[in-house]
């Protein structure tokens, strides 16, 4: 007995989704010599296609990212540093461009992963700070740079907005406080200092 077009249809899917079963190896590679020939014949429209994809699942797509880092972050940091010495020239002009076209961007961007803190967490210090040297008390538009964000090396923590003098001189006694106390009696010691 002959079978109906719907019938074949089914009995050819069965077999398949079994035959895939007993064998994944053979599908494996299937399906990647498929997708590396569909990649190199349409490039433009896949990547169209995984935009799109990308747009209508950001959350998806962060964990996807995430977890495809973790297992690759050797190779990818090869690749990178490998991409940034053939390009380098090419790649410091083009910072440089942004920069200057995004300089809050770039400092944020600073910000965040130097101290794990915001511009706008900046801001607000700087402003509890009335736009003071958290130590010296000397006004921003009487410094020559901009303040410094001083944090402590052993956990992190972000202390205050420091100027560049103040932080110089924290960073010379290596942030201990019994190297300043000493520094003080020593002044205090001193002939002609108050």
């Amino acid at each position: 007995m002959a079978m109906t077009k719907e019938e074949r249809v089914k009995y050819n899917h069965d077999w398949y989704i079994k035959d895939k079963e007993a064998n994944p190896e053979k599908y494996k590679e299937q399906s990647r010599r498929a997708c590396k020939k569909y990649r190199e014949k349409h490039p433009s429209q896949l990547r169209a296609r995984c935009k799109e994809w990308r747009e209508k699942h950001p959350e998806e797509n962060k964990i996807l990212l995430k977890e495809w880092k973790s297992k690759h972050r050797v190779e990818q940091s090869n690749y990178e540093r490998e991409r940034r010495r053939a390009n380098k020239d090419k790649i410091n002009k083009r910072t440089k461009e942004l920069r200057k076209m995004h300089p809050e961007k770039f400092r944020n961007l600073f910000l965040k992963s130097e101290y794990g803190i915001t511009l706008d967490d900046y801001n607000i210090m700087y402003n509890m700070q009335h736009e003071r040297c958290a130590i010296c008390g000397i006004h921003q538009s009487n410094a020559p740079k901009r303040f410094i964000v001083d944090h402590d090396h052993g956990t992190g923590k972000v202390r205050g907005l420091l100027c560049y003098r103040c932080n110089t001189a924290l960073g010379c006694v290596h942030d201990r406080v019994d190297i300043l106390r000493k520094a003080i009696i020593f002044l205090e010691e001193s002939d002609g200092h108050n």
